[in-house]
């Protein structure tokens, strides 16, 4: 019996040690940024201000976000969110 299944290949990087400056072990969030940087910059993708609770939120609204992370998604459950949202403020909606 076959069975449909994906195959994920995954690419490991190993990344020299990053050894925090005076600056940043006296401000954590500075050292936790440039680290972030760091990896971004690694791996070729652009940051994103995003957590998450942001993550969760789009997901609830039916909206996602594309694997380049510059683009949102709407499936049909998220658009009728919006245009439901949009409503509520007093927008008119877009199917009307």
């Amino acid at each position: 019996m076959h069975s449909d299944s994906s195959i994920f290949v995954r690419r490991v990087e190993i990344l020299p040690v990053y050894v925090p400056s005076s600056k940043e072990k006296a401000d954590p969030k500075l050292y936790a940024e440039n680290v972030r940087v760091l990896m971004a910059q690694s791996l070729g993708v652009p940051l994103a201000d995003a957590g998450i609770l942001d993550h969760i939120r789009l997901k609830h609204a039916g909206l996602f976000v594309d694997s380049s992370g510059g683009r949102i998604i709407q499936t049909p459950r998220g658009q009728k969110a919006v245009q439901e949202d949009m409503s509520s403020q007093g927008h008119p909606s877009s199917s009307s």
